[in-house]
């Protein structure tokens, strides 16, 4: 996939680096263009939801 990726600064393929940083719930994906230092970011489609946390009941401890 790399190979196929374009700057859209100097329109060179082969050179780009991609990361993919997960920020809360987003999937980020950063790119870099190792010929002219070029730097962008992408959002992933379909990223995955954050998981719920369970409410845990605390006992009631007023009645001591």
């Amino acid at each position: 996939m790399p190979d196929t990726l374009r700057c859209p600064r100097c329109h060179k393929a082969g050179l780009v680096r991609v990361e993919t940083v997960i920020k809360g719930r987003r999937s980020l994906r950063h790119l870099y263009c190792g010929a002219c230092s070029h730097e962008w970011e992408l959002t992933q489609e379909g990223s995955a939801p954050a998981k719920r946390r369970k409410e845990i009941g605390r006992p009631d401890r007023s009645r001591s």
